[in-house]
């Protein structure tokens, strides 16, 4: 329901209203296929919680409303539900935010599925959330859309304090380049470069990518001291900070159309 303009507000424009879908997995059914991950259903829950403040604040939005899914709620089916909501709920005012955390595969076509709870191997197209489903959902957005994706093929720990989501066998350039590309017109922030593994971090029972977001988030990325976090500014902070938390091992990435500017996304709480 659409907030209504008092008397004598006419000329002053409604703030958008934020539609986030989060969905993350750290508990996979067929977990003999995929290693169970420690910190990316929290990391959903996290990234949400950090942009519903959003909502709270007297801020860029009218309201956040949020789905989220974690482990055995973040089915196939829920998942693609999911974003046939925040598809139909966003009008050409309001802002989508999209954010995965969990593994991804490449068939043997090399198609990039995000994996679901119920993700099998062995029938990645009717158990995965594809690429193509992804770009569908994220072109027919009427909205601004930010997405942001941790995922990265299941690994081996690097250490006791870090721990692999992935060992570089999933390159998510290209997934980050076409759904940049001017006609799908997504912002994205993504956990790694290329082949990179995506870190997870025990002392911060966080992944360190979705740490650095929710700092900057609330307010660290507020790098010109102007109250205001820009794709920009939360582009810089993140990817130092991220390198900060990982020694240098993983760098994230953001990459936006080229017809769309740099704008605000969130207040300094």
């Amino acid at each position: 329901m659409r907030l209504k303009r008092a008397p004598g507000d006419l000329n002053v424009p409604l703030k958008p209203k934020a539609y986030l879908l989060a969905a993350g997995i750290s508990r996979y059914a067929n977990n003999d296929q995929l290693p169970n991950l420690h910190f990316a259903d929290k990391d959903a829950q996290d990234f949400a919680v950090a942009f519903k403040r959003q909502g709270q604040a007297k801020g860029l939005y009218q309201e956040v409303e949020a789905k989220v899914l974690t482990d055995e709620e973040a089915t196939a089916k829920n998942i693609l539900d999911g974003l046939d909501w925040i598809q139909h709920e966003t009008t050409s005012k309001d802002v989508a935010i999209i954010f995965f955390s969990g593994h991804g595969e490449n068939d043997q076509q090399l198609r990039f599925f995000f994996c679901p709870h119920d993700f099998d191997k062995a029938h990645p197209s009717s158990t995965g959330v594809s690429y193509a489903q992804i770009s569908e959902s994220v072109r027919s957005i009427a909205g601004k859309l930010l997405f942001f994706i941790d995922a990265c093929h299941a690994g081996n720990a690097l250490g006791d304090l870090v721990l692999a989501k992935g060992d570089a066998q999933v390159d998510m350039t290209e997934v980050v380049n076409e759904l940049t590309s001017d006609e799908n017109g997504a912002i994205v922030f993504a956990s790694t470069t290329g082949t990179q593994v995506s870190q997870e971090l025990e002392s911060e029972h966080n992944g360190a990518f979705t740490k650095a977001l929710v700092e900057g988030l609330d307010g660290q990325a507020d790098l010109l001291h102007e109250g205001v976090i820009t794709i920009a500014s939360l582009e810089t902070y993140v990817d130092g900070r991220v390198k900060a938390l990982t020694h240098g091992s993983q760098k994230p990435t953001m990459a936006r159309p080229r017809t769309i500017p740099n704008y605000p996304i969130a207040v300094k709480q």
